[in-house]
């Protein structure tokens, strides 16, 4: 799993915006798991802390990855 986050944080760096689409997906798919492994074992546990904080990482990511100056960032890098 991280080394596909950080192939999309590659692809985003090199302004492919197929990166950006991707990861918010992956984002989402995240969002699922998170929300059923919080629901299907409820109580504490630091595995399902753990699982929120690197959601709450993804959630800013994410957010980042959409606001005006990143979409300006991946309108004008070059594309090879």
């Amino acid at each position: 799993g991280a080394g596909l986050w950080l192939w999309m944080a590659r692809g985003c760096l090199a302004g492919k915006s197929w990166a950006r689409v991707t990861s918010t997906v992956l984002f989402g798919l995240d969002t699922l798991s998170v929300v059923i492994g919080v629901a299907a074992a409820p109580g504490g546990g630091l595995t399902r802390i753990y699982g929120v904080v690197v959601w709450v990482i993804g959630l800013i990511a994410v957010i980042l990855l959409w606001q005006r100056a990143s979409s300006d960032y991946f309108r004008g890098a070059p594309r090879h």
